[in-house]
């Protein structure tokens, strides 16, 4: 039958939008694009040289004003884009130390849908350049909005810049999480996406999960970010099934997916570090995710473990770049071509297509690995010494050398999970909130999360 007139222009808009709902458009691996991580590269130079020690400690105000100068920078560049801020504070609870000094700042772009991608990176540091941890993934998520402002996307997303991860226990998700209980719309939340430290460590490392009554139960996204990655050729590892603290897949903790897992929100976790030594072997089980490097030049000195980064004088742009001159783009171009696939490829029906073949069931009463000593430091200093040397004054975490640790049983309750976990001890320096935030009527019958935690393995 031959169809003239508007007919043809209506059936073809059609059978767009029946395309478009069924993800036809969606279908095609994304290309390496060699330009990804090019904007994103720009803006850890900025913030690394402009916004250092972006600290959350009352004793450190200079810092304290860093770290705020910082959240609005994020924010100038954001609204740039054409983005309108959501600012979340502590305000719900004044009385809580630092009041509105937490701000986190959250960005959303509509999809065909009213669920959502979250995709996150906290943005305070200890007193360091804060380069690793976590500038790295701040300028992803910063490119990542950039990118994806305009182009039509199956489920709305919303990017999210964290405060307080640092010495407040993940204090500023925990604020967005609670928020959500309040609004009633955590249900939403199709998938978290988390990237903390995604620039100079060795090798990418995917975890994920998701919990039900804090048991792992399903780890979907964590079995499609493999395969996604499998299909790009990307280089990546998991943790190991034995001799870590972090029992994988999942890594609970450890940075800001923990508040969305006690609300059973499936989350992937994206970070580059090593694990393993130079022969193979697991380097440290108590923190697996503080060994960055086996390149035996990082060696922070006494109070450091080796080969790490993070919260060490290393985590100085200048001073990663002469070690890994280009390390930082590529993983930057790894990291943004499978959050993208992602965004691209996840359905409705993907929690099903890429389900566990037999429901995992966590049991929390089962003890996990106890921490052991770090390897005792032996290497020369290195040949790219760090630009200062780590003092009480100038760190916002007292170092302690790690000792070895009694096994104990997890509690049931995931914030207190992470420090029965093999986590090191509490930062004295930072925040430890006591009360619980209070429920309101409008949450439903959401459980509110538990209150922020503190621990010194956070990212």
């Amino acid at each position: 039958m031959k169809i003239t007139g508007k007919k043809p222009l209506i059936f073809l808009l059609t059978a767009a939008v029946a395309m478009f709902s069924a993800g036809v458009f969606f279908t095609e691996p994304l290309k390496a694009d060699p330009d990804y991580g090019s904007y994103a590269y720009e803006y850890l130079r900025e913030l690394t040289d402009n916004y250092p020690y972006r600290v959350n400690n009352k004793d450190i105000l200079p810092n304290q004003d860093a770290k705020l100068a910082a959240g609005e920078w994020i924010n100038s560049i954001m609204t740039s884009f054409g983005y309108t801020p959501r600012i979340i504070t502590n305000d719900w609870n004044p009385s809580r130390e630092f009041g509105n000094y937490v701000r986190s700042y959250c960005y959303r772009k509509p999809g065909n849908s009213n669920k959502r991608i979250v995709i996150g990176a906290h943005y305070d540091s200890v007193m360091t350049k804060g380069t690793e941890d976590n500038g790295t993934g701040v300028s992803v998520v910063m490119e990542l909005a950039r990118r994806l402002k305009d182009v039509p996307t199956r489920y709305s997303l919303e990017f999210c810049f964290w405060d307080g991860e640092e010495t407040l226990g993940f204090g500023g998700s925990f604020n967005y999480v609670r928020q959500c209980l309040v609004d009633n719309d955590v249900r939403d939340i199709v998938l978290y996406i988390n990237l903390d430290c995604v620039g100079s460590g060795d090798r990418l490392l995917v975890c994920g999960g998701q919990y039900k009554d804090n048991l792992l139960v399903q780890s979907w996204g964590y079995n499609m970010t493999r395969a996604l990655l499998d299909e790009l050729g990307i280089d990546y590892m998991t943790l190991p099934k034995e001799g870590t603290a972090l029992r994988p897949p999942e890594s609970l903790s450890g940075s800001d997916q923990h508040f969305f897992a006690t609300q059973d929100v499936p989350y992937v976790y994206f970070l580059c570090t090593a694990i393993y030594d130079e022969n193979g072997q697991i380097f440290y089980p108590a923190a697996p995710s503080k060994f960055h490097t086996a390149d035996p030049r990082v060696t922070a000195g006494e109070g450091y473990i080796r080969g790490q980064i993070i919260h060490t004088p290393f985590d100085d742009l200048d001073v990663l770049e002469e070690l890994f001159p280009g390390r930082i783009r590529q993983h930057f171009n790894d990291v943004e071509r499978i959050v993208v696939e992602l965004i691209n490829r996840i359905t409705d029906s993907s929690p099903s297509e890429y389900a566990d073949p037999e429901p995992i069931y966590l049991d929390p009463s089962v003890p996990v690995p106890s921490s052991t000593e770090a390897p005792t430091v032996t290497e020369a200093p290195s040949t790219v010494p760090p630009t200062e040397e780590p003092t009480e004054e100038t760190t916002s975490k007292p170092t302690e050398e790690p000792t070895e640790e009694t096994e104990t049983e997890p509690s049931d309750d995931p914030s207190e999970e992470e420090s029965g976990s093999g986590t090191e001890s509490a930062d004295e320096t930072g925040t430890e909130p006591s009360e619980t935030p209070e429920k309101t009527a409008d949450e439903g019958s959401e459980p509110a999360p538990s209150d922020p935690i503190d621990t010194d393995e956070t990212a």
